[in-house]
């Protein structure tokens, strides 16, 4: 298990685009120094936040971080509980080599980082999502005069992010809001691409404090966001200012004290207003500040979605297709891709609701009422994220009215054993039994016929699958209570 995660970075001028590491057990030992009673919660595996076996049989951290405790995040995590996540110790998500490692926030939810609080990330990403289906999310990320560093991350909130008189130090990652980004603290954006209004206004505003850009590229997508320094001190360089709807302008007051480099600024009907000259160098160029955003660079982690299993079954004039999972987050459904050899592409013939986010087996199933006879058939899941994004499985190929000439199962209800024939005396052929879950339990090679006890299974549905190098065949079964 990791041990490491990234510590608090060096602030106004003393080398701050260095990231540095600290050792878990050190942190807690700060806390015993002080005489506080501390708690740490490391997690041991994917899971839900409020299950004591994501956290390695331990208790759950609840939600709200005390002041003396410390979450150390290394898997995924769900955030599953009912109020808003405050946090007044530590939270670290490590994601070590790659962005695997996530804390999903569900709709709804916030996290608000108080005085006493520290937020950090490394390698990772945190995702309340900007959309959810056919709607837009909700949830926020407030810092209410704590710290939060956020380095080769991904973050993603539905609404606003707010800085109020906390730290903000973000390097080298993608930051998306629905709306707004607003701040009257200390911040530093070093390399990273702030994508602001996917679903709102849009706004970046600085009111007060000291802000540094180092490279910094912003986003406007909404239809009135405006990018507006009001007051305070700002220095270094902004890579790119786009706004990509009409309406909104580029504003510095003559209350801003210095001024900050801006290569190039893109407009869509607003305008720029530096009459107190707090911009240098200042480009009118659409080309280039396209070109100048690093969103793509840092990209959502991976869909965390685990295929167990994706088969199918014959009964009647159906093919029956079902599929298992072992892990969901952000689920939203799965189109039923299908296509013949005569087709070139692949139609959709169905959806199939996902759960959203389980960390538990679940089971799925969709039935083919029109399967195309005496063809092979191709078929094929596509998961799509709440937010859009999918992945395929593999493709399933189906020979309706074949899969029935294999073998055949009997009795079926099966009380103590079933006979699987096969359709062929001297055909060589693998049987293998599979409980309702898609779990194996048995595999025999056989030649004509085999007998396979069920005497100690549980009452319930199973299945068998009969294969051979030609083609598969799968059967369910019943097995009654003794």
């Amino acid at each position: 298990m990791r041990k490491t995660l990234p510590q608090r970075p060096l602030i106004n001028g003393q080398n701050n685009r260095k990231h540095f590491r600290v050792v878990s057990t050190l942190f807690l030992s700060f806390f015993l120094c002080l005489g506080l009673s501390a708690t740490t919660y490391i997690s041991t595996q994917n899971g839900n936040w409020n299950s004591s076996s994501t956290w390695g049989g331990g208790s759950s951290p609840g939600s709200s971080i005390g002041s003396s405790d410390s979450v150390l995040i290394y898997h995924v995590v769900s955030y599953n509980l009912s109020s808003d996540l405050e946090i007044n110790g530590y939270l670290g998500v490590d994601g070590g080599s790659g962005t695997a490692d996530s804390l999903f926030i569900p709709d709804g939810r916030k996290i608000t980082v108080n005085s006493s609080g520290e937020f950090f990330m490394y390698n990772a990403a945190v995702v309340n999502n900007v959309v959810n289906g056919s709607s837009n999310g909700s949830g926020s990320l407030e810092n209410k005069g704590g710290l939060i560093s956020f380095t080769n991350s991904y973050v993603e909130f539905a609404q606003d992010w707010s800085n109020d008189g906390g730290i903000n130090y973000f390097s080298n990652g993608t930051f998306k809001t629905g709306q707004n980004y607003s701040s009257n603290g200390t911040d530093t954006l070093d390399n990273v691409c702030l994508d602001l209004g996917l679903h709102g206004s849009g706004n970046f505003q600085f009111s007060s404090g000291s802000i540094t850009f180092l490279g910094a590229s912003i986003r406007l997508n909404g239809s009135s966001g405006s990018f507006e320094l009001n007051s305070g001190t700002v220095s270094g360089n902004i890579s790119a200012i786009q706004l990509v709807s009409s309406g909104g302008d580029i504003k510095a007051s003559t209350s801003v004290s210095d001024s900050v480099t801006l290569s190039f600024y893109c407009l869509s009907g607003g305008s720029i207003d530096d009459s107190g000259n707090k911009y240098r160098n200042e480009v009118d160029n659409c080309t280039a500040a396209s070109g100048s955003f690093p969103c793509n660079t840092f990209v959502p982690p991976p869909i965390p979605v685990e295929l167990i299993n994706f088969y199918a079954t014959e009964e009647s004039e159906t093919i029956n297709l079902h599929w298992s999972t072992a892990t969901e987050i952000n689920n939203d459904r799965f189109e039923i891709l299908r296509k013949t050899s005569k087709d070139n592409d692949f139609i959709v013939i169905g959806t199939v609701a996902g759960v959203g986010s389980s960390f538990s087996t679940e089971n799925y199933s969709f039935i083919d009422s029109e399967p195309r006879q005496n063809d092979a058939t191709y078929y094929q899941l596509k998961q799509i994220d709440f937010d859009g994004a999918f992945e395929l499985s593999k493709v399933l190929i189906v020979k309706s009215g074949a899969l029935s000439k294999l073998a055949v199962c009997y009795p079926n209800p099966v009380t103590d054993h079933v006979t699987v024939t096969l359709a062929d005396n001297d055909d060589i052929a693998t049987v293998i039994l599979f409980d309702g879950y898609g779990r194996e339990l048995s595999s025999e090679s056989i030649q004509s016929s085999i007998d396979i006890s069920t005497s100690s299974l549980k009452p319930g549905i199973y299945f068998i699958k009969v294969y051979n190098r030609d083609r598969s065949q799968t059967i369910k079964i019943f097995v009654n209570d003794k």
